[in-house]
């Protein structure tokens, strides 16, 4: 771990942010820890810190932040595993170089493992459910477009694959919705038009099959 920082740091202050915070200032950085750290440390100001100390504060800083930062992305709704993680490494990086500090990219990502493996232990994030969620979420989609969607949320694909296994059922009340959707104000439905909704179901990711059937079905009653 290396930082542009000289040695023979001095804390300069040390303020109680909130009930599970504190800032503390090190030659103009603020690092913001838990409560708890600050209670075990027992950061003083105007007290110098080695370089051993220094170091122990800013992985101090980086656990407090991936906890922090994760437990504020998920209040604003549900997230998957890898999303969190993407998010909370894109944050300590931005505030690492914001502050012209560096750390091991190995150190980073263990403690990023931990985080993560903390809220999977406490049920705060859950890929299965999560994936739930968003099937209700996105309810006239064809299975081809789910399961994208599901792996650009960052669902595991074995997870997805799962959810999608037993899909037919749902699909084709989907590509029934979607059909009656188009051709609610028609009283007729001719062979072209016919074609065109294929085509348009079909670029979906529909099974060309079943929209065939639906549609036949519709047109009986047209």
């Amino acid at each position: 771990m290396e930082s542009s920082h000289l040695t023979n740091r001095k804390i300069e202050r040390v303020k109680v942010v909130s009930s599970w915070a504190a800032v503390i200032t090190v030659d103009g950085t603020n690092i913001k820890i838990s409560i708890d750290k600050l209670a075990l440390k027992k950061y003083k100001k105007n007290t110098e810190i080695s370089d051993s100390e220094w170091q122990e504060l800013l992985l101090s800083a980086v656990e407090f932040l991936a906890k922090d930062y994760s437990l504020r992305l998920l209040a604003y709704g549900s997230k998957s595993r890898q999303e969190i993680k993407k998010k909370i490494k894109t944050k300590i990086g931005f505030w690492l170089s914001k502050n012209n500090l560096v750390i091991d990219k190995v150190i980073i990502d263990k403690i990023i493992q931990y985080n993560l493996t903390f809220l999977e232990e406490k049920n705060i994030i859950d890929d299965d459910a999560y994936a739930d969620s968003l099937l209700r979420r996105y309810k006239n989609k064809s299975k081809r477009q789910l399961f994208f969607k599901l792996i650009g949320k960052g669902v595991d694909k074995s997870i997805a694959e799962s959810k999608l296994s037993n899909f037919e059922d749902r699909e084709r009340n989907a590509i029934r919705s979607i059909i009656a959707r188009k051709t609610r104000m028609k009283a007729s439905f001719s062979k072209d038009e016919k074609r065109k909704l294929l085509a348009s179901l079909y670029r979906k990711g529909f099974s060309i099959s079943v929209a065939k059937i639906e549609i036949d079905d519709l047109m009986k009653t047209k």
